[in-house]
């Protein structure tokens, strides 16, 4: 008898054990497992992002080049009907299915901004702050969750440096 078959053999007998064995670890080093995932996940997404980009990751927009403001995004805005055709949830499954189908040319690398605009097809390329503003009323989007992520768009856009949002259109 092999190995391999012994393995089998001791984990038929033993299921309920192991089972028992690797529910306790997980809830012991939970931590650990996390860091661990979450550096899986960011060579992933960098794996990706590079084959996407040809090179560094940067927005295929505006060249933005910091890596956690950039998305994977489908070109066709199909997204929805490929997850479901594909029955892929949103996210990391999104880069381990273009990983596993050898990187088809349906993706794009952007930016958070520009992903958003590009989503809902209303935002120009350089849309102004107050314009920003005007959009973020329109489609209900309260100001004060875009102000949670100010900084990060102070960063990726300086010409966005002011205040943050007022609450007076609300």
């Amino acid at each position: 008898m092999d190995t391999k078959e012994q393995s089998r053999l001791w984990y038929q007998n033993h299921r309920g054990q192991k089972l028992q064995y690797e529910k306790e670890y997980r809830k012991k080093h939970h931590d650990l497992l996390s860091q661990k995932n979450h550096i899986l996940y960011l060579r992933l997404k960098q794996q990706v992002l590079e084959h996407y980009s040809h090179g560094k990751p940067k927005c295929a927009v505006c060249g933005e080049d910091n890596f956690d403001l950039l998305v994977l995004d489908h070109i066709n805005n199909d997204g929805k009907t490929h997850r479901l055709h594909n029955h892929i949830e949103p996210g990391t499954q999104t880069y381990v299915w273009a990983r596993k189908n050898n990187f088809p040319p349906i993706f794009q690398v952007l930016c958070a901004y520009h992903n958003n605009a590009n989503q809902v097809k209303l935002l120009p390329v350089n849309a102004h702050l107050e314009e920003f503003h005007k959009f973020l009323n329109e489609v209900g989007l309260p100001i004060p969750i875009f102000n949670l992520i100010h900084d990060k768009f102070d960063n990726l856009f300086p010409q966005f440096k002011t205040e943050k949002a007022s609450l007076k259109n609300d």
